[in-house]
């Protein structure tokens, strides 16, 4: 796991809304309930992405300055994880938002 600024973050953010789709994954660390989207088509403003799939559903994510953003491999997520469910991540490497509530949230490329 390597932390990285919200600058870095949101360039990657754009880079992956030209050329892919992606996916997230939103919950809570201390829950075993969350939410995800796959294959949503990507949109990056000052400090919110825009998420939609098809006309399935559209999502609206805010970053604050208290997040904290990283990159993850997918050993870093199962490890995270462990304690929680085991997973099998099918991604190479996220991006990961731990909000001040201790709400998290993985964006990755498709």
């Amino acid at each position: 796991m390597r932390s990285i600024s919200s600058e870095e973050a949101f360039l990657l953010f754009d880079k992956w809304s030209k050329n892919s789709r992606v996916g997230v994954n939103f919950g809570r660390r201390d829950a075993a309930v969350n939410f995800y989207l796959r294959s949503a088509t990507l949109e990056v403003s000052k400090s919110s992405l825009l998420l939609e799939v098809k006309e399935l559903s559209m999502t609206i994510l805010h970053f604050d300055e208290s997040v904290v953003f990283s990159e993850l491999t997918r050993e870093d997520v199962k490890r995270e994880f462990a304690s929680l469910h085991p997973v099998n991540p099918k991604f190479q490497s996220c991006v990961g938002a731990k909000f001040a509530n201790q709400d998290f949230c993985l964006i990755f490329q498709e």
